[in-house]
């Protein structure tokens, strides 16, 4: 591959990582100002936080900047050690933040409630959704409990399958 599409591949996934962060920072905002104005009913999405390794890529295109501009002067191992202090930050926020967000809106009187809208799950995290008074609705059950038909037998949601 040539150094000047190799460069340009990094820069298009530098801007691709754009968006993925915005919407982290998005989402957090997002449930935030529904918490304030009491919303019935928040829908919150653990997994997309692991969205914020793609700014990863941010530092790369750094450490190739600084290695261009200084040249011999120069130290790799550092960049190394930067780069995985990164990593290591954008996945302990990945996971602390979402924690986080579930504390506040318990603190706030949401209960959470399986979002049975979602058919399945391809990313790590759980959808949920929480509302305000518990899961009376029938879209949604509450965590640790299977809606089942009259007549069923009762399933159990732990049960190693």
């Amino acid at each position: 591959m040539r150094a000047r599409t190799a460069q340009a591949i990094i820069y298009v996934l530098d801007v691709l990582a754009v968006p993925a962060v915005a919407y982290c920072i998005y989402d957090s905002v997002r449930v935030q100002r529904a918490i304030a104005a009491a919303a019935p009913e928040i829908g919150f999405d653990s997994g997309i936080y692991y969205l914020l390794l793609a700014s990863v890529m941010w530092v790369l295109t750094a450490i190739q900047i600084v290695g261009l501009k200084r040249g011999a002067a120069f130290r790799p191992h550092r960049a190394g050690m930067v780069l995985v202090i990164w990593f290591v930050t954008c996945l302990s926020l990945a996971n602390v933040l979402p924690y986080l967000i579930t504390r506040t809106l318990e603190a706030a009187g949401y209960q959470p409630c399986r979002d049975t809208r979602e058919v399945s799950r391809v990313s790590r995290g759980v959808g949920r959704v929480y509302r305000l008074n518990g899961c009376e609705d029938h879209s949604v059950a509450p965590i640790g409990s299977v809606r089942r038909s009259q007549g069923s037998p009762p399933l159990n949601d732990h049960a190693p399958g």
